[in-house]
């Protein structure tokens, strides 16, 4: 009964720490495989929501016991948007009407995913009790990271599966293989999410990487970033096995490898693994038997090289990016990692970096075009009377089309004789239609003569169709809908799935209120970590400011995705920040 007792206290110190430390490689790597689909919606019931739930039960009941606090100062914004959040949902559904009926789960659904995301951050927070659990949040938060980028590459050259969401079809939990000039997604729902993600995460292992360059403090030592993780988890099980008289050990000392042993048998070990995984036909068991020995040999290098390692990391990470051609991640890469290392003063390394970056990111030929092709002179042929437009372009099947949005017009050009045939196929094609066979008098075709003079040849400045999309459709409705509802916006999933853009989401379904208190509590967050972080010696504080620099990379990246929305990138987000606000508040 003793040991039983003994054991159970064991289980009461510990479980909340080793769920989390979970929950930091569910989340990234677990691909978005829907276990129930929630009827007559699209909305998805996945792993991480259960896993969600029971965190939660644990914290509650740990939090009843006073075992843990909650970071109090961040309270009350958070409950004030939630309730704005379902406030707008009441108002849009039962009286505005802005909701429509069929969507009710859906919008209810969405508000609710909203807190699951954002209660993550009080979660952790509260767990971190020292700098141990700290060490080991971030730790298997970098773990995990490594394993994106290992799975991002064997899904690009070893044809990994991906399971996307982004269609409906896919986000049934469909295996799909990318072909040659897909955009790489790894374990994440979409390429978008994914470089999101890296976008976030990239400053955390250049945080780590300028600690270890330093002379390190005492009171916060972080030699050992990753395998910290692995050591706790050794202890915890020696204890366990103790308490339940599984081996006959006195002390965990006792139990002592000789290192130069050890190692070169974890290594040759993880090689033959990996190896015969390579012949395994099964994919999961190919996957495990690749990303496991993987980590394996990454931590044991990670052991003598920390520096190298690091930027090995880096190296790879940009490589992904690079993969999922994602312009406007590029562009908050940039305007994030290399100003984050410059703000450190390390000059030649931001330099350095930069001219690397460049360099990796110009052997993707297809990331290329997609920047020149951001903005292109294209003939538009356009109906003065309906104001028809249509775009005259040849493209392959890899290349995104124009878009109809009009940037600026820049005059008239000779028109080319392949012009002319696809101007000809536009107008002929817009001006027959097909009759329905019910129709006793169908629509007659307009001579082909008659019809060319209705259209007036201009040529002009086209964004590309991802960008003219956006433009033309999902913004503009975004804008609709604060302007009808200003205070509180027209509710949750009222203008649809997405709006590839996260300010004009706000502003649209939740509204000025909804939209000043989301951005209140990232500053919030923001202002409290810089202001703890100033007051800890120079040689830790890389660490602590390369949050605000991947949230500065995410803030970029919400002006053209609906970033903190994906739950894979919104779970990291909070995850991260709980990390570090819970161990700023012990140490002040």
């Amino acid at each position: 009964m003793k040991k039983i007792i003994e054991v159970l206290k064991l289980i009461d110190n510990h479980i909340l720490t080793v769920l989390l430390c979970a929950f930091a490689f569910v989340i990234p790597l677990y691909p978005k495989i829907p276990l129930r689909v929630v009827n007559y919606t699209y909305v998805a019931i996945r792993l991480e929501d259960y896993f969600i739930a029971i965190i939660a039960l644990v914290f509650i009941i740990q939090y009843a016991r006073k075992k843990i606090t909650i970071p109090k100062r961040f309270i009350l914004p958070f409950i004030l948007f939630w309730i704005v959040v379902f406030v707008s949902y009441y108002v849009g559904y039962f009286v505005t009407k802005t909701i429509p009926f069929e969507f009710q789960k859906v919008g209810f659904y969405h508000a609710l995913r909203r807190i699951e995301y954002m209660m993550v951050f009080f979660l952790v927070a509260s767990a971190v009790r020292s700098t141990r659990e700290f060490k080991l949040f971030l730790s298997s938060s970098l773990s995990a990271l490594f394993l994106v980028g290992v799975y991002g590459i064997f899904q690009r050259f070893y044809d990994f599966p991906a399971i996307q969401t982004m269609n409906p079809e896919y986000a049934k939990g469909r295996i799909v293989f990318l072909t040659e000039e897909a955009r790489l997604s790894s374990t994440f729902g979409g390429h978008y999410d994914l470089s999101a993600y890296l976008v976030f995460m990239i400053p955390l292992v250049f945080g780590v990487y300028l600690l270890t360059k330093g002379i390190l403090a005492k009171e916060i030592s972080f030699t050992e970033p990753i395998t910290r993780l692995f050591e706790y988890i050794k202890g915890v099980f020696f204890k366990f096995s103790q308490k339940l008289n599984l081996i006959q050990l006195v002390t965990i000392e006792e139990f002592r490898l000789d290192r130069g042993i050890i190692i070169p048998i974890a290594l040759i070990g993880s090689l033959v693994v990996m190896l015969f995984g390579f012949a395994v036909e099964t994919y999961e068991l190919r996957i495990t038997l690749l990303l496991i020995p993987s980590l394996i040999i990454f931590l044991l290098l990670f052991r003598f090289m920390r520096s190298t390692i690091l930027l090995v990391l880096v190296i790879l990470l940009l490589f992904i990016m690079t993969f999922t051609s994602s312009r406007v991640s590029i562009i908050a890469y940039f305007l994030s990692v290399p100003v984050f290392i410059w703000f450190m003063r390390r000059y030649f390394l931001a330099i350095s970096i930069v001219i690397l970056s460049v360099l990796i990111m110009m052997t993707n030929q297809a990331l290329i075009q997609r920047f020149f092709k951001t903005f292109q002179i294209k003939q538009f042929l356009v109906n003065e009377q309906t104001g028809e437009t249509h775009v005259v372009q040849r493209i392959s099947t890899d290349e995104l089309p124009a878009g109809t949005q009009i940037v600026m017009k820049v005059g008239k050009q000779r028109t080319t004789a392949d012009e002319e045939l696809i101007k000809k196929e536009i107008i002929a094609r817009s001006i027959t239609p097909t009759p329905a066979p019910k129709i006793r008098n169908p629509i007659k075709p307009i001579p082909i003569a008659s019809a060319a003079a209705q259209f007036t040849e201009i040529f002009a400045v086209a964004t590309d169709i991802s960008f003219s999309t956006r433009l033309q459709v999902e913004w503009p409705r975004a804008i609709g809908a604060f302007m009808q509802s200003p205070l509180i916006g027209t509710g949750p999933s009222s203008i649809t799935e997405a709006t590839d853009n996260d300010y004009l989401r706000w502003l649209g379904e939740t509204g000025i209120l909804g939209f000043g208190l989301f951005v209140f509590i990232l500053l919030h967050i923001a202002h409290f970590i810089i202001r703890r972080a100033n007051q800890l010696p120079s040689t830790i504080r890389p660490l602590f400011f390369a949050p605000i620099f991947g949230l500065v990379g995410l803030m970029i990246n919400a002006a053209y995705i609906d970033v903190f929305e994906a739950s894979k990138v919104a779970f990291t987000f909070w995850y991260i920040m709980g990390t570090y606000v819970g161990v700023l508040r012990i140490k002040n």
